[in-house]
């Protein structure tokens, strides 16, 4: 199945991130810059091919490449001299069409060329190689070619082309591997997530007083010195705490003052104060053992799951403080194998946990949906925090938090308890396993809808705080103050459409062509909630902090923004009541609300487009 216009979206930018700027420079041509550009991400694509294929560096891959406006089929080449193989690349970055018959006649064309040593009808980017590629030639033992797209799949006459000139045995060259290396979306898609994961940790831990557990799961525990976790974590970083509900809190804490004036004062004191960290580990192989009980293991897969403030504070420390000796400070550890994206470790990462003081809205760190939506975002080069400690998400317009997304997401959701929902238990919409967290979270939901709500909600939130700001009259400034989620959560099903695609918006557009709305939703709430106000004799704090009038206020606002002009529908509407049986056999309403209507006005939004 061909990418979808989201997902080539995403690669398309991180192309450009990752890969372009290492390109070799196109060669002196008449295109436009459009031309150019779109050529780029092609080279780029053919690098990214070559990248995860081989195991480079963006930079080295981009080296590799060959592709430009006049070139012979060939966009890549890469001689790998450890198993003296030569990868010859040809890409194709559009996802409307397949890999067609002419595309690979070309490539064929080119590779025979190329292998034959005739090099006079190649480029710059060949000709400056030709010593390098020359050498390639007369060395390798095996030739890969490599066909990669975007698109539904290669054409039967494209891979008989590719098959005849890999797999014919009577031709004077034999070095070609049969068959053709064929990366599809599929592989693409694949490539993309690892490219953004964390990178797998293996690593050699020195574990003092060891003692082995055989059953019912291998777990090892002891002790260990300080300074090897803080060398781990200077190696990794975050990485370390992939797997852990959150990230470490921060350097400003109470615990980590402690921490910190324990490893300056009395470092030897430090096992005593300190709850130790847990690690789990896909593979633990002991090594080298000594007298003392003393154990060398070796980890494969290593992430601490518990036990992330210590060595990052401890690291912090180190770096800010290099001169001061923390060889006295050590920690009781335990390892226990067992993969930490598992179900068995992912039920310790949450009890182990629950010793600590964590809210139940962490817990979200453990639905492998959100690592997936970080990944799918970095491709994007934004981040997504969705584990709580990292203050770097207050200050970065280019983070976004699990708080800010949530918050988001919900003023996209249709069901009108939302609003209430928002003001009063905005947790629940970040609490893994409520029904909210589950409508917000879907697993269908994509990357580019996510950036695309929080784009919205941000604006949206920035008019109404300066329009409380700005307004002068004490009714309508506490009117809006208590109606800011309701203002949000109307206008967003405005921009549904938009914020679906699979087109990231533009914050620029996004102010000027929600302005208008925006200024004419806040006045047609203002004069609602006054008429409310008067007729209930309440104050508009008390209006909105009530379900039901604050339901019965949403509905009147909804009718008057979007301009629903069939009265008789909207009567309708509201008196279909759908109804379930009791356990005494009563028909009683299913919803004590209107739910088709709200259904009804949520679909009857007027869209606001041009937004990206």
């Amino acid at each position: 199945m061909a990418l979808t216009d989201a997902e080539l979206g995403r690669l398309k930018a991180m192309l450009g991130t990752d890969y372009v700027p290492h390109l070799p420079v196109l060669l002196p041509n008449k295109n436009t810059a459009q031309d150019q550009a779109t050529k780029n991400l092609s080279r780029a694509f053919s690098a990214f091919v070559l990248a995860n294929l081989c195991h480079l560096a963006p930079a080295v891959a981009a080296g590799m490449v060959v592709d430009d406006f006049n070139d012979r089929g060939i966009d890549a080449i890469y001689f790998h001299a450890p198993d003296q193989t030569l990868y010859l690349v040809q890409v194709k970055l559009k996802s409307g069409s397949e890999f067609q018959e002419a595309e690979a006649q070309s490539f064929v064309s080119g590779i025979r060329q190329f292998i034959s040593g005739d090099f006079a009808n190649f480029n710059t980017h060949v000709q400056n190689r030709k010593l390098e590629l020359e050498g390639a030639l007369d060395t390798c033992d095996h030739v890969k070619v490599v066909v990669a797209y975007v698109g539904e799949r290669v054409s039967h006459n494209a891979r008989s082309e590719l098959d005849r000139l890999t797999g014919d045995l009577n031709q004077d060259e034999q070095r070609y591997v049969h068959p053709f290396i064929e990366i599809g979306p599929g592989h693409v898609l694949q490539a993309m997530d690892l490219e953004k994961a964390y990178r797998k940790i293996d690593a050699k831990l020195k574990i003092m007083k060891c003692r082995k557990i055989s059953e019912p799961r291998v777990t090892f525990i002891g002790t260990v010195w300080l300074q090897d976790l803080v060398a781990l974590h200077d190696s990794y970083q975050d990485a370390l705490f992939a797997e852990n509900i959150r990230n470490p809190l921060g350097v400003k804490s109470d615990v980590n003052d402690s921490i910190r004036k324990t490893l300056e004062g009395s470092p030897e004191h430090f096992f005593y104060m300190n709850n130790g960290i847990t690690i789990l580990a896909a593979n633990i192989a002991p090594k080298k053992a000594a007298n003392d009980g003393e154990q060398t293991l070796d980890l494969r897969g290593l992430s601490v799951i518990n036990g992330a403030q210590t060595i990052a504070t401890a690291a912090a420390f180190k770096a800010a403080q290099p001169g001061a000796d923390i060889s006295r400070a050590k920690v009781t550890i335990t390892l226990i194998a067992a993969d930490a994206n598992g179900e068995f470790g992912k039920s310790v990462t949450h009890a182990r946990n629950h010793q600590n003081p964590v809210s139940g809205e962490d817990f979200a760190a453990l639905d492998d949906n959100q690592e997936r939506l970080r990944r799918e975002i970095a491709a994007r080069s934004l981040r997504y925090i969705y584990k709580s400690g990292d203050p770097a998400a207050l200050d970065d317009p280019d983070a976004i938090g699990i708080v800010e997304a949530a918050y988001s997401l919900a003023l996209l959701d249709e069901h009108p308890r939302t609003v209430w929902l928002l003001k009063a238990k905005p947790e629940i919409f970040r609490t893994l396993g409520s029904p909210e967290y589950q409508r917000v979270f879907s697993r269908g939901l994509t990357a580019e809808t996510l950036i695309n709500a929080v784009r919205v909600a941000r604006y949206l939130n920035k008019f109404m705080q300066e329009a409380v700001r700005d307004e002068t009259d004490q009714v309508a400034k506490e009117t809006l103050r208590h109606a800011s989620v309701t203002h949000g959560w109307v206008l967003a099903k405005r921009t549904r459409d938009q914020i679906n695609g699979a087109v990231l918006l533009d914050t620029v557009k996004v102010g000027v062509q929600l302005g208008s709305p925006a200024d004419t939703l806040r006045q047609s709430i203002v004069d609602i909630t006054a008429a409310r106000m008067r007729a209930a004799s309440a104050r508009a704090w008390a209006l909105y902090r009530n379900q039901a009038t604050s339901l019965e206020l949403l509905e009147a606002i909804m009718i008057a923004h979007y301009g629903t002009t069939n009265p008789a529908a909207i009567v309708a509407k509201k008196s279909e009541r759908p109804v379930r049986t009791n356990s005494r056999g009563r028909a009683v309403p299913l919803f004590d609300y209107p739910k088709s209507l709200f259904d009804y006005l949520c679909a009857k939004a007027p869209q606001i487009g041009n937004l990206s």
